[in-house]
């Protein structure tokens, strides 16, 4: 004869208190091949009130950085996308 024996838990997550804002503002350290950057750009394009020819500008900035980074040239990859964060932060 077996015995079955069956524990349960119980976990409660209170989410009314805290803040759920998303605000577009990211805190990540310079991690020198241009991902912290582009990380950036991509979570503020998303929320930013910048005018549509900043974001175009930060655009056409930002696919520059790209091409930088995919021949080697991460210094310079990070200085356009800095250039981009700027136009639509």
């Amino acid at each position: 004869m077996f015995t079955t024996i069956s524990w349960t838990y119980g976990v409660e997550i209170d989410f009314t208190k805290g803040s759920d804002k998303l605000t577009g503002k990211l805190t990540l350290q310079d991690d020198g091949i241009c991902l912290d950057e582009i990380q950036e750009y991509q979570a503020l394009i998303l929320t930013t009130s910048a005018e549509q020819a900043d974001k175009d500008s930060a655009h056409a900035k930002k696919e520059s950085a790209l091409g930088k980074r995919i021949t080697g040239h991460e210094e310079d990859c990070e200085t356009l996308m800095q250039e981009a964060i700027g136009l639509i932060d």
